[in-house]
């Protein structure tokens, strides 16, 4: 369904996700030592391995209610500050073993608000749920209940406990606003489980498409992207069909 500028978009959005988390460690985490000493993650490192960041991504951060998302929301000031006493309270701080023998000290607020960028609207609106819509609206009008009914999500990023249920909340909340009210008459959004684990139906798809005879048409060298740095937008069937190589624009 998505376009490659599409993907390219979601892609963008996840790496931030990604880096915002690291960021989120590096400024506000304590680090037990060796010595038994609590000192900021910053002062120790300048940046996480990304296994390490990944691997806490995966074992300790969560996707919160949107209720409870909206509660952070209200606690931010005009001024960017944070009024504490509306925050909800905090999820549990968990202790993360950190190079063997040090303790990475996570906080119950960043397990919690770490993904909420996926979701964050302010930045011209280019949140998940907003890509997803919009990359329906491109599509042929008949075609979109079929859409909005047959989602899949996959990634890492989709196995985080609450991903999908908030997901779809937002969905549900984005559709009745006024930009996509009036231009998509659907109001429900159903979720369909991948055949495999999210993080590699990705993979699983490829290997399968890997095997069809119309590979040739859709696929492209490693030399020819090395040339242009374009991949062709392959949700257009007509890209390829008729040349021995896929063009490139």
């Amino acid at each position: 369904m998505f376009s490659s500028s599409r993907y390219s978009e979601i892609k963008r959005l996840v790496l931030f996700h990604f880096s915002n988390i690291e960021k989120m460690l590096l400024q506000t985490c304590l680090v037990t030592t060796e010595k038994a000493e609590k000192e900021k993650l910053s002062a120790l490192l300048d940046k996480l391995r990304e296994d390490a960041l990944e691997d806490i991504k995966a074992r300790l951060c969560f996707v919160t209610s949107m209720e409870r998302a909206r509660l952070y929301q209200s606690a931010v000031t005009e001024d960017g500050a944070v009024d504490a006493s509306k925050l909800p309270p905090a999820p549990p701080d968990v202790d993360y073993p950190l190079d063997g023998n040090k303790i990475l000290h996570v906080s119950g607020r960043i397990r919690e608000t770490a993904t909420e960028v996926l979701f964050d609207q302010v930045e011209e609106e280019q949140a998940l749920p907003n890509l997803i819509l919009d990359a329906i609206l491109k599509c042929p009008i008949h075609a979109r209940k079929a859409l909005t009914q047959s989602i899949v999500v996959m990634g890492g990023t989709a196995m985080l406990p609450g991903f999908r249920h908030r997901l779809q909340m937002e969905l549900s909340d984005l559709a009745e606003s006024p930009k996509y009210r009036e231009r998509l008459a659907i109001r429900t959004f159903q979720f369909h489980d991948p055949p495999a684990k999210e993080n590699y139906t990705a993979w699983l798809g490829a290997a399968i498409f890997g095997t069809l005879e119309v590979l040739p048409s859709r696929s492209i060298s490693k030399e020819a992207y090395l040339k242009t740095g374009v991949i062709p937008d392959w949700s257009c069937l007509t890209i390829g069909v008729d040349d021995e190589k896929p063009s490139i624009q």
